[in-house]
């Protein structure tokens, strides 16, 4: 990976990741996400480090797929699965003769791996969408496959999430659709019944054909994540909650949940919580969940950690930087200062405050929500599934819009009686406190009187885009929305970003510029870049435009409508607190949000933490006439420190740094082919405070200067 120079600074209120192959169970860092069992082994979908893991009979668990790279394009394929990068590995199943599928929401494929370990394309392209049925399987396009389930036959059912349908690969290759449903995991019985969910309930597809719904969400208040078969052909199911088993009689039973917050190895199960994501069960009725970056399996009534990595879940009351969050998706402030941070987290969708004093709290828990904004009146929004809901400042919780039904109606009267898509994706208030909704085709907006109204898009997601025209006739494919100050709205799609101005006529400002060609520092509408349903858009006082990419960048449309990157390198992975935004790395940031002071905020998704970009701040670049020159920032440093300089003569170059009675301390070497030198140094552990010298040893010449280490 490549360094860039840029002029921001990068903070964060810190997260958690790891990795453990060949360790201990105990000590084996994962982000779970699904789990699934197979001639006694257990795999599990590390989705945040774009892996599968496995752990076998004797307990010891490896990587089987990945390398560990998250990547954004299809990787080159044929070779070892172990040494192949994917995105966003939701889940796996396995055919008759021992092939592992895994479905890819992030590259939008599902992938074949051999019994040889050879990986392959089974399904999908390298783009995203939907065009049509009784096609080849290798030549359709999916939509973030999550869920994915192998019947008897060996036909395979895909859930295809975000083109909302489950979509059926019979032995030919022919891909068709056999349900048409939003779902994020699918299994299949012995007589070929096909069961889904998605949030909120369970839906069977019988072997005649004949859909049913099992409205789990309407009658319990739980969201539902996962399903399986279990002992008998039950059913089970893993909701935000509890885990639920449902007889062919219909019948349910609680396997697993209840009010204790400490699970303690042996507890019993139905005393527990717990915040399921995926589920499977072994020939022997045993249970294996995802929860909250552990795995625990349920035999006998009782629940045990299979992995769990000894997670410090500090919570409420403790600084925000000190503690643990769990895929945080939005960020955004109110009035006084309050941060309001959205997580899908292991054991339940939840939202964190943070008070003006840096002290973090649980604000509500249940909603499962992807963005949320607040009113400078304390009033919180967030998404449900269909809905939209608001948390008053005083506590009390009401439905702001949408209605049990989803779908499309109400403009012109009540909010609360308006039917909305169940997978709108964004939230965004504006000057005057009228709420815009991101709905599926069209952004809708609800004013302070509560009646719904469309403003932008026919509900046509592709087509003439209708520039020039009124807003409510063009073809949007809103991800994210935002306002600013004159009244214009902003909506992000997923190479464009179009503007609604007061009289409601649209146009372009950025995009859709020549593939593969970024465009960085001319126009932003000659400026290529995708986005997706995870990305997010917000603008600032004066006008200027910030959105997060799915190549986990951070991209600025300037006032004057100049396209820039602000922070990120096209890469994944997590470095770069404390110096140049553009050399760091996130891992897959979402949504946005700007404070009184200009500073951007983001939700780094993959890297479970809030960061901060200190636009204001201005670093050193290095250039040719630099005469000798050494810089050094930030100084004083906590600990990070970047070095700008330049050498006539390219080569290696040493960093030796020294402390006030002239011990050497620290050394880095590296080489610079072009004389140019910007490089990082992190400084030892354990320095006390105080000031240090630093020398820069080139083949051009020596140079020091001095910096101060502050805790």
């Amino acid at each position: 990976m490549c360094f860039h120079r840029c002029s921001r600074t990068d903070h964060h209120y810190r997260g958690w990741r790891g990795g453990g192959d060949g360790g201990p169970l105990d000590s084996a860092l994962l982000s779970p996400f699904s789990v699934t069992w197979h001639n006694g082994d257990l795999y599990i979908s590390d989705v945040d480090h774009a892996r599968i893991r496995k752990i076998d009979a004797a307990g010891r668990i490896s990587t089987v797929v990945g390398n560990g790279l998250s990547v954004f394009e299809l990787p080159d394929l044929g070779g070892q699965a172990t040494a192949t990068p994917f995105a966003y590995p939701a889940d796996v199943a396995f055919d008759s003769k021992n092939n592992m599928y895994i479905s890819d929401a992030g590259l939008d494929c599902v992938f074949k791996v051999s019994p040889a370990g050879i990986v392959s394309r089974f399904a999908g392209t390298d783009t995203f969408g939907y065009n049509g049925d009784n096609i080849p399987a290798i030549t359709a396009t999916l939509n973030g496959p999550r869920g994915i389930a192998i019947d008897k036959d060996d036909n395979i059912f895909i859930a295809d999430t975000r083109n909302s349908r489950i979509r059926k690969v019979n032995g030919a290759g022919m891909i068709s659709t056999v349900m048409s449903v939003y779902s994020e995991d699918v299994c299949v019985d012995a007589m070929g019944n096909l069961f889904a969910v998605n949030g909120l309930g369970l839906f069977k597809r019988d072997i005649l054909g004949v859909v049913t719904c099992d409205s789990i969400h309407a009658a319990t208040g739980e969201y539902v994540h996962g399903v399986d078969m279990g002992d008998n052909n039950d059913i089970l199911v893993s909701t935000s909650k509890r885990i639920l088993s449902i007889n062919g009689a219909g019948t349910v039973t609680v396997v697993a949940g209840g009010d204790t917050n400490i699970c303690s190895n042996g507890a019993i199960a139905t005393a527990v919580a717990i915040g399921a994501i995926g589920i499977a069960a072994d020939h022997n009725g045993v249970i294996y969940i995802c929860d909250n970056y552990s795995v625990h399996k349920i035999e006998s009534g009782r629940i045990y950690n299979v992995v769990n990595p000894s997670l410090n879940t500090l919570c409420n009351g403790s600084r925000a930087e000190n503690a643990v969050l769990e895929n945080p998706s939005s960020v955004t402030f109110d009035g006084v200062g309050n941060m309001f941070i959205s997580e899908m987290a292991g054991r339940g969708p939840r939202v964190r405050k943070v008070n003006k004093d840096g002290v973090i709290s649980t604000y509500s828990s249940g909603i499962s929500t992807w963005d949320v904004c607040a009113s400078k009146t304390g009033d919180l929004f967030m998404m449900g599934f269909g809905k939209v809901w608001k948390v008053a400042a005083n506590g009390l919780v009401s439905k702001y819009a949408g209605s049990d039904s989803m779908g499309f109606s109400g403009d012109g009267g009540p909010a609360t009686d308006a039917r909305l898509a169940g997978t709108f994706r964004s939230l965004k208030l504006d000057k005057d406190g009228n709420l815009f909704i991101a709905d599926k085709g069209r952004v809708r907006k609800v004013d302070n009187n509560g009646i719904i109204t469309t403003v932008a898009g026919n509900g046509v997601t592709t087509g003439d885009n209708g520039d020039g025209g009124l807003a409510i006739n063009a073809h949007v494919a809103p991800w994210g929305v935002a306002c600013d100050l004159t009244g214009n709205l902003y909506i992000l799609e997923t190479h464009d970003i179009r503007k609604v101005a007061p009289d409601g006529t649209i146009s372009t400002i950025a995009g859709p510029g020549i593939v593969g060609v970024p465009g960085v520092g001319g126009p932003a509408t000659a400026a290529y870049f995708t986005a997706n349903v995870n990305n997010k858009i917000v603008v600032d006082t004066v006008g200027n435009i910030y959105f997060t990419d799915i190549r986990s960048n951070i991209r600025k449309v300037s006032a004057d409508g100049i396209f820039t990157t602000i922070a990120g390198s096209d890469s994944t992975g997590f470095s770069g607190d404390g110096g140049p935004a553009t050399a760091a790395y996130m891992w897959r940031p979402m949504g946005l949000s700007i404070d009184d002071s200009g500073r951007v905020y983001f939700a780094d998704y993959g890297n479970n933490r809030i960061r901060r970009i200190d636009t204001r701040y201005k670093f050193p670049v290095p250039v040719a006439d630099m005469s000798g020159a050494l810089s050094i920032y930030p100084n004083p440093s906590t600990g990070v420190l970047h070095i700008v300089s330049y050498s006539k003569t390219p080569g290696d170059v040493q960093v030796l740094v020294y402390d006030v009675v002239g011990r050497r301390v620290g050394t880095q070497t590296f080489s610079t082919s072009t004389g140019v030198i910007n490089e990082s140094l992190t400084l030892p552990a354990g320095l006390p405070m105080g000031t240090y010298v630093l020398q820069l040893i080139t083949p051009s010449g020596n140079r020091t200067a001095q910096f101060l280490l502050a805790k």
